[in-house]
C-alpha cells in the first residue's frame, strides 16, 4: 500500500493493488482520498475487502444503468432452469420498468422513485398477476 499527500487540497491519497481483472488479467489499482493518512488507507482496505469477498467494484456499479443490469440478471435467471412462461413474465415486468427507468443509473433509483412507479402502474390498471 502506498500513501501520499496531495499539496493543493491537503488531502491524502492511498493507492493499493487490487485483484487483477479476471477477463483481461490487467493490473487493477485502487485509490481513495481522505483527510488523514489513516482515513485514506481505511477506505482502500474497505474497497479491497468488498472486492475479495463479493467481487463488487463500486466504481463500475455506480455507472451501470437499470436496463443493462436487468438484461444481465435475466440472462443469469434463465440459466436456473425456469420454465419459459416464467421467463416471459419476468421479461414483461422488466419491459414495464424500462419504460420508466431504463437509462437511470441503478445507484440513483430510490425507494421513493420505485414506489412512484408501482403506484403509476397500479393507477393504469395493469394486471395484478404481474407480481408488481
Amino acid at each position: 500500500m502506498y500513501s501520499k499527500e496531495i499539496i493543493k487540497g491537503k488531502k491524502w491519497v492511498c493507492i493499493a493493488d487490487g485483484p487483477r481483472d479476471p477477463v483481461t488479467g490487467k493490473r487493477n489499482q485502487i485509490s481513495r482520498r481522505g483527510k488523514t493518512k489513516k482515513e485514506a488507507e481505511q477506505k482502500v482496505k474497505d474497497v479491497l475487502k468488498k472486492l475479495e469477498e463479493h467481487g463488487i467494484d463500486e466504481k463500475k456499479v455506480k455507472n451501470i444503468t437499470f436496463d443493462k443490469i436487468a438484461k444481465e440478471w435475466l440472462e443469469v435467471y434463465a440459466l436456473t432452469g425456469k420454465k419459459r412462461s416464467t421467463l416471459r413474465i419476468r421479461e414483461k415486468e422488466i419491459k414495464f420498468l424500462n419504460r420508466y427507468i431504463a437509462k437511470v443509473i441503478v445507484a440513483k433509483i430510490s425507494h421513493k422513485k420505485y414506489q412512484k412507479i408501482l403506484k403509476d402502474l397500479s393507477d393504469k390498471s395493469y394486471p395484478k398477476d404481474n407480481n408488481f
